[in-house]
């Protein structure tokens, strides 16, 4: 059996982490970046930005992704600069097909209105953390995970809602206004939902059909069936409070009792964004934003955008954010489609096999340097061999 010395076992042992290292870091894989909200502070200053982070694990017959993060933060809006990290996540590991983590057309993380205070779901669904960026931030337990979250306009109404559950706080008195079990389960791992102006009304969108909510009693008012040849992916309710229903080739209009008011084929969203006078209603369908007049239908302008995850309009809806699936946040004009700045927000892609290798490369020094002191004089010798051999 073969015996090694000291050296060679150190330097063998630096040789198989060198290849681990090169194997497991994020250089030997893919990166993922998306973001998934955006929103204005109430003057219109800053946008808060949610990014999500990941890499792919390689699973065999699975696409599952690893070192899933998310990353809560501020942008300046007028020059997309950073503006300060609100909140991190991270989930060590292989993370699954991460539909836990990774959806696109939830909200986990929202601004109450007028205040900015910012409230969030747990990463993958879990409890809600109530005023984030404040010095004591306050936990919601809730009887059932959320992973969707919704406020109405003056910030009364905070919904929640999770995989077969939807929770409704009426923050102005702290209290529960609606828990209950829904029997569906979309595909999104949680119900859409969306509130009228007023605040009178919940509506909340699954596989297949629409309920309506009173937000003030808590009662279910009534619930009608939707297409059932398309998966809805965003909702909104015009100033009429007729619901708007996008999938990815179409868009529906329904009254809040169910009959169906118009729809337009070949026009479908996966994201969809009311402006705040109820003006304009921006759609993203992953290939390009179209801007169509809320009041007449038609359409204002369509610019060629891909990768539009995320919408948000400014309060004076002067401006439009548009988040993609590769982690940046460019600025628009909403009236003209100008586009003003493109930033790339701070996500997590720091793995774990970082401090692996910094230590490795002192490893491979202290091997080095005790070579030299084992051997002090092995040049020499050698040196010396050569002058007797050539005497």
């Amino acid at each position: 059996m073969p015996r090694f010395s000291l050296l060679q076992l150190l330097m063998g042992t630096a040789l198989l982490a060198i290849l681990l290292v090169l194997i497991q870091t994020d250089g030997c894989e893919t990166r993922y970046a998306m973001i998934e909200t955006l929103s204005f502070s109430s003057d219109d200053s800053r946008i808060l930005v949610t990014k999500l982070t990941a890499r792919n694990a390689q699973t065999p017959m699975k696409h599952y992704k690893t070192n899933v993060a998310r990353t809560i933060s501020w942008l300046d809006s007028t020059s997309g600069i950073h503006r300060g990290q609100i909140h991190q996540d991270f989930k060590l590991g292989n993370s699954g097909p991460a539909f836990r983590h990774w959806k696109i057309g939830r909200t986990s993380v929202i601004r109450f209105p007028g205040d900015n205070r910012i409230v969030f779901s747990a990463f993958g669904g879990g409890d809600i953390t109530f005023g984030a960026d404040l010095a004591t931030p306050r936990i919601i337990h809730l009887a059932q995970p959320a992973t969707n979250l919704a406020v109405s306009k003056s910030g009364r109404f905070l919904s929640a809602s999770g995989m077969y559950h939807l929770t409704v706080l009426d923050t102005s008195k702290n209290e529960f206004v609606l828990e209950t079990s829904t029997g569906e389960r979309p595909f999104l791992g949680a119900l859409l939902m969306a509130f009228n102006a007023d605040e009178s009304r919940l509506v909340t969108v699954g596989d297949s059909y629409a309920h309506v909510w009173d937000t003030i009693t808590g009662k279910q008012i009534t619930t009608f069936a939707t297409d059932s040849t398309f998966l809805p992916d965003s909702i909104a309710i015009m100033p009429d409070n007729s619901l708007i229903v996008c999938g990815k080739s179409v868009i529906k209009r329904y009254d809040l009792s169910g009959k169906l008011l118009e729809t337009i084929d070949g026009h479908g969203g996966i994201t969809c964004v009311l402006s705040n006078d109820g003006n304009n209603l921006v759609v993203s369908d992953g290939n390009s934003v179209t801007v169509w007049d809320a009041n007449g239908g038609s359409i204002k302008r369509t610019q060629p955008i891909l990768g539009a995850v995320s919408l948000a309009v400014s309060s004076n809806d002067e401006l439009l954010a548009i988040g993609d699936y590769d982690g940046h946040v460019a600025l628009y004009r909403l009236s003209n489609g100008d586009k003003l700045w493109l930033a790339n927000p701070p996500g997590r892609h720091r793995w774990p096999w970082t401090i692996p290798a910094v230590a490795l490369s002192a490893w491979c020094w202290i091997a080095y340097r005790f070579s030299r002191r084992t051997n002090p004089d092995s040049n020499v010798k050698m040196k010396d061999n050569t002058t007797d051999a050539s005497k």
